[in-house]
Parts: C-alpha cells; sequence; structure tokens
C-alpha cells in the first residue's frame, strides 16, 4: 500500500460518523479556548465578559449546524479556558454550564427560526441573537454570584457586558459560518 492510499484510508476513517463527532468536538474545544482566551485579553473585571466573545459563536453554530453530538466539546472549551484564566473549579463549571445551555438556546432555536440551511432570515437572526444570548449571561453570572465569584454591585455591569460579548460573538461568527456554508 502506497503512502497515498494510507494517508486516504486514515482520512476517512478519522472522518467516518462516529469518529467525525469526535473530531468535530475536539476542534469546537480547541477553537473555544483559543479564540478565548484572546478575547478574554479585552475582559472587563473580574475578567469574565468581555466586548466580543466568538466561542458562544463557535459554540452556536456547531449546535446549529452538526447537532447536540458537539456539546461536549463547547463544555470542555469553556470549562478549560475559564481553568487557563485562573478561575476555580465551580466557578469555571458554572461557566461551562452556561454557555452549553446558551449553545443549546441558539442552535435550537436558531435552527427552527432563521431558516438553516435553506435560506436565512437575517431579520430572524439579527433579532433573536441577541434574545438567546441572555441564557448564559444569566445562568453563568447567575452561578458566579451563588459561589461569590462575582459581587452583587457588579452583577448589572457584568450581565450587560457578558450579554453584549455573547451577542456580537454570535452575530460574527454565525454570520461569517453562514457565508462560509453557503459556498
Amino acid at each position: 500500500m502506497n503512502e497515498a492510499t494510507r494517508r486516504r484510508l486514515w482520512a476517512a476513517a478519522i472522518f467516518a460518523k462516529g469518529n467525525r463527532i469526535l473530531v468535530a468536538s475536539a476542534l469546537l474545544t480547541v477553537g473555544y479556548v483559543i479564540t478565548g482566551k484572546v478575547a478574554l485579553l479585552w475582559a472587563v473585571p473580574p475578567g469574565y465578559a468581555t466586548p466580543i466573545f466568538p466561542p458562544a459563536g463557535l459554540a452556536a453554530a456547531a449546535m446549529l449546524m452538526v447537532g447536540p453530538e458537539t456539546l461536549l466539546g463547547a463544555f470542555l472549551g469553556a470549562f478549560l479556558l475559564n481553568l487557563w484564566n485562573g478561575a476555580l473549579m465551580l466557578p469555571a463549571a458554572a461557566i461551562a454550564a452556561g454557555s452549553t445551555i446558551q449553545a443549546i438556546v441558539c442552535g435550537t432555536v436558531l435552527r427552527h427560526a432563521v431558516g438553516y440551511p435553506d435560506e436565512i432570515d437575517v431579520a430572524r437572526f439579527l433579532i433573536l441573537s441577541p434574545v438567546c444570548c441572555v441564557t448564559s449571561a444569566t445562568l453563568s453570572l447567575g452561578g458566579l454570584l451563588a459561589l461569590g465569584t462575582v459581587l452583587p454591585a457588579d452583577l448589572g455591569a457584568s450581565w450587560v457586558a457578558w450579554w453584549f460579548g455573547d451577542t456580537v460573538g454570535v452575530l460574527v461568527v454565525l454570520s461569517l459560518v453562514f457565508v462560509l456554508a453557503a459556498k
């Protein structure tokens, strides 16, 4: 067997249905961590909210286009990113849970409302994306508040920054994914 045949067989094995899901989840985890770490360079104190958070868009795109099989990748990406960012285990898990639930909400709502994979209803996409992004800001910050990681005095500003960053991340990244998927 020559080298080219071995490579083709290797690629076919990797992208077989079960492995394709594993690869998609691993890529989502890595993409989430890398884009999140870059985005968190612009985070507002206490360091959990940023003006644009592309991983929110990546996780929503994965759920929308691939399905719930990618949720492990979203959870692991969020969890590892927050550990790397200095969070303790419970706060990192709270954020990862909120982020994963938001991916479920965004992916499911947008799949049914905007027409993907058919022609995209842009108005619904622009209206529903910010509504869906209330999920992580509310659940994650609620968890951080309960754990004492976020002070009540910081909750309002942190919530707005979190929601805004996730919203911009979903609008920008998912728009790019729609454009790339159409080609």
